[in-house]
């Protein structure tokens, strides 16, 4: 319910984990904090959990494994790729955790605190 409402309201232009990060002095534009963002609540409130139970029902009752259940595990590695956990075969630019890291050692370095 959490995702869907988040998604509706994004919809409509108002992002508030998005707005919670500005309030922190994130610096990165909207729409590349608003994907890692997506991505984790979908990872953690629809994907994990529908792969829990689909493993439940394997397990304890004997259903077979149905073609969602590899929908959530691509769907796991989907979400890992764009909060920059996984690097992805392309390599590509950095994305979710690792733009947030590479934006906040920019700034150390620009400022003269970094390493």
């Amino acid at each position: 319910v959490a995702v869907v409402l988040l998604r509706a309201l994004a919809v409509i232009g108002f992002t508030p984990i998005v707005y919670l990060f500005r309030c922190c002095g994130c610096t990165v534009p909207d729409e590349e904090l608003r994907r890692p963002i997506d991505a984790f609540f979908s990872m953690f409130f629809i994907e994990i959990p529908y792969l829990s139970l689909r493993w439940i029902a394997w397990y304890r009752y004997g259903v077979p494994v149905s073609i969602m259940a590899v929908k959530n595990i691509l769907g796991i590695y989907e979400d890992l790729y764009f909060i920059g956990i996984v690097q992805g075969f392309g390599g590509g630019k950095a994305r979710g955790i690792r733009l947030l890291c590479c934006r906040r050692s920019d700034a150390e370095k620009a400022e003269g605190t970094g390493p």
